[in-house]
């Protein structure tokens, strides 16, 4: 897994692999919540030790991200992923939303095995897995008891931030949306 759109480019264009691309994609109001918390630099070194002398040169708390940086690289991050995949992967690019992966995971995961072409059983969310590849945040170092939609922005999202969506997220998510019906009839987006 990667999160890096240069080596996906790369990796494709060397034609030595048969490669599929999972775009999953979070809400940018939950990116934007969780990235403005802040965490105490304690809490860090109780969930990875291994961090307990590079901690010592933090600041005490983590330090949250302006909602307005957030929200551009949410943007342009996810509009390059989106172009290239469209354009260049075609079928070999998929669109999956996080909200719908984390209220739907086994027939999320079904979907995706079946476009894969797997022959394979996928683990129900209950199967906990100690830890994984893919990359994210701090959570991903903790074991996976069960898969749940994290939707404390819907109810604690300041304003500021929301109107910052309405004048940025909308109008770009609304652009995207035009671009994948041109290109396909059906958007690769997994559902609604």
């Amino acid at each position: 897994s990667s999160k890096d759109l240069g080596r996906a480019c790369l990796l494709y264009l060397s034609g030595r692999f048969d490669m599929r691309f999972i775009h999953l994609v979070r809400d940018a109001r939950g990116v934007v919540f969780s990235r403005s918390k802040t965490k105490p630099r304690e809490e860090f070194v109780r969930e990875r030790p291994d961090f307990a002398t590079r901690a010592e040169r933090w600041p005490d708390r983590k330090r949250a991200r302006p909602a307005g940086f957030t929200y551009r690289r949410w943007m342009a991050f996810n509009t390059a992923i989106l172009t290239v995949g469209v354009t260049r992967w075609r079928r070999r690019y998929r669109l999956v939303r996080y909200e719908r992966l984390a209220a739907e995971p086994e027939r999320v995961m079904a979907e995706l095995r079946d476009w894969l072409g797997l022959d394979v059983q996928v683990a129900t969310a209950d199967t906990a897995v100690d830890a994984h590849n893919i990359g994210g945040n701090r959570m991903r170092f903790k074991p996976v008891t069960g898969v749940r939609v994290d939707d404390e922005w819907r109810r604690s999202l300041g304003r500021g931030p929301r109107v910052l969506y309405a004048l940025y997220g909308v109008p770009l998510v609304a652009a995207l949306c035009n671009m994948v019906a041109r290109r396909h009839p059906a958007p690769p987006t997994h559902g609604s």
